[in-house]
C-alpha cells in the first residue's frame, strides 16, 4: 500500500510540474503585465503580480511533493502517519495546480 502511494504521490507530483509548465508556455504571451495571486491580500492592486511570479505554484507543488514523500518515507515503522502524509500531500498539489489553472484562464 505504502509504495503504491509513492508512486501515485509522484505521478501526481510529475503531472503537476508538466501541466504547470505547459500552461504557462503555452498562455505566456497571451498573459497581462499582472495577473492576480496573492489572494490573502487585500482587494485591488495589492493582489497584483508580475506573471513570473506564476512559475512558483508548480514549484511549490513539486517541493511539497517531495518533502512530504520524503518524509512518508521515512515514517514507515508507522501505518497511518505514511498514508495520511501522502494522501494530503497530493491534495495540496492537486489544489495548487488548479489554482494556477483558475488564474491563468481567468486572465487569458
Amino acid at each position: 500500500m505504502m509504495q503504491k502511494l509513492l508512486l501515485w504521490n509522484w505521478r501526481v507530483m510529475t503531472a503537476g510540474a508538466v501541466v504547470g509548465a505547459g500552461l504557462l508556455a503555452i498562455y505566456w504571451k497571451s498573459l497581462p503585465p499582472e495577473v492576480p495571486l496573492l489572494y490573502s491580500r487585500p482587494w485591488g492592486q495589492d493582489q497584483l503580480v508580475s506573471p513570473i511570479f506564476l512559475i512558483v505554484p508548480p514549484i511549490f507543488a513539486v517541493v511539497v511533493g517531495g518533502l512530504l514523500g520524503w518524509l512518508a518515507n521515512q515514517s514507515v515503522e508507522e501505518k497511518l502517519l505514511p498514508i495520511i502524509i501522502l494522501v494530503s500531500s497530493m491534495v495540496v498539489q492537486v489544489v495548487t495546480i488548479l489554482g494556477l489553472i483558475r488564474i491563468v484562464l481567468l486572465v487569458v
